[in-house]
């Protein structure tokens, strides 16, 4: 599947929103952290618009995305501190 609109990649995140905040939140157990996460995987849901990339698992993908952008986020936080 290739995400060839914007409308396509808000369908999608209204479809996965709840379960991704869900499964951010229990990660992070940090309500502002999840928030920030969450806007993050959104952001690279968007950007992935038109990219041309073909998605055959869309679940998994956004899964993988969210679980990236949340270890990537912790390491920069130990970093910073």
């Amino acid at each position: 599947m290739e995400i060839k609109s914007y409308y396509q990649a808000s369908e999608i995140w209204l479809n996965f929103k709840e379960r991704l905040h869900f499964f951010i939140k229990a990660k992070v157990r940090n309500d502002d952290l999840a928030e920030e996460i969450y806007s993050q995987v959104l952001q690279k849901l968007l950007s992935s618009c038109c990219s041309g990339k073909d998605i055959i698992n869309v679940s998994a993908w956004l899964y993988r995305i969210a679980y990236t952008t949340l270890l990537d986020e912790l390491k920069h936080r130990v970093k910073s501190h």
